[in-house]
């Protein structure tokens, strides 16, 4: 998000807008994941990358698949993207990010077999619901792994009831993410989205953070003016 509004920015004050790495570095894009956050901006879909733990190193992009629907059947993600306490780490994602790489030699195989048949396949045939249980069953192996890695993720009563508002209102995969702090889930079609959104918005009122969804039909960056 922050990339888009760097761009648009760009834009208004005829400054270049496809340089990627240029636009971060106006912004000072230095989170960790910055170069995955790029490489997702600059071609969209969904990506299989491989990254080597380094900060800094652009991530290798194995598979890509494009993700188009119309607005009947779209895919979107409603999220809460939560203000930090006043106890929150300062290196919050930092350490996250740490966390998720080095969990990585504690991963379950199977979730590679789970991705390459059920995952993958799922998107690529556009099957919305085996899609969301393949991600649920790896998210699940994911949180398994930084558990016995020791750095488990521990949610808040206020997260948990959070993600729960999400499945009522008819989110599926549900989590929160595993650099920082917002909360989200999936859903299908741009009414079941609306629901869900304005069910978040009247559970955590507009002191908790911002309640966005988001559409996945993208092919990469694009810029319209109107």
């Amino acid at each position: 998000m922050l990339l888009a509004v760097a761009r648009a920015l760009a834009q208004l004050n005829g400054l270049p807008t496809h340089d990627i790495s240029a636009l971060g570095q106006a912004i000072d894009l230095q989170l960790p994941g910055a170069e995955l956050e790029m490489a997702g901006f600059q071609v969209g879909g969904l990506l299989l990358v491989e990254i080597n733990g380094e900060h800094g190193s652009y991530p290798n992009i194995m598979r890509r698949h494009e993700l188009r629907h119309d607005d009947l059947n779209s895919w979107a993600i409603p999220m809460l993207q939560a203000l930090p306490e006043s106890n929150t780490p300062p290196d919050l994602e930092r350490n996250n990010y740490r966390n998720l790489v080095e969990a990585g030699a504690h991963l379950n195989l199977e979730s590679g077999y789970l991705f390459d048949k059920y995952l993958w396949p799922a998107v690529v045939s556009d099957d919305y619901p085996g899609f969301t249980h393949a991600l649920s069953m790896l998210q699940t192996l994911t949180l398994r792994a930084l558990q016995d890695a020791g750095t488990p993720t521990v949610l808040s009563e206020f997260e948990q009831s959070v993600l729960s508002n999400l499945r009522e209102a008819g989110a599926s995969a549900t989590a929160q993410s595993l650099f920082g702090l917002t909360l989200f889930g999936f859903t299908q079609g741009n009414k079941n989205t609306a629901k869900a959104k304005r069910s978040l918005m009247a559970h955590v009122g507009h002191e908790a953070g911002s309640t966005i969804a988001t559409l996945t039909n993208n092919s990469g960056a694009s810029l319209t003016t109107i």
